[in-house]
């Protein structure tokens, strides 16, 4: 399993390092029975960083922000309307 992974090209080469996270389940299955561990980010806050900058708040959906496609505008859950 650990040869099929490391032929992707992906960065998985050497146990235990992942260089870029798995694209499917199927990926992050087979990298952990290789011997990788997989380090998740859990994210559930809309708040900015303290620094005032984008950290993994910005993931979720009630991050406020809006954009437009074809004339009309959409916003996240959390913009206001």
């Amino acid at each position: 399993m650990a040869g099929a992974l490391a032929k992707t090209g992906r960065g998985w080469q050497g146990v235990g390092v992942v260089k870029q996270l798995p694209r499917t389940v199927a990926e992050a299955i087979a990298a952990e029975r290789a011997g990788h561990r997989l380090r998740y980010l859990y994210f559930w806050g809309h708040r900015p960083a303290r620094d005032g900058g984008v950290g993994p708040g910005c993931l979720s959906q009630w991050w406020p922000v809006s954009f437009s496609e074809g004339g009309h505008v959409f916003g996240s859950a959390g913009t206001p309307s």
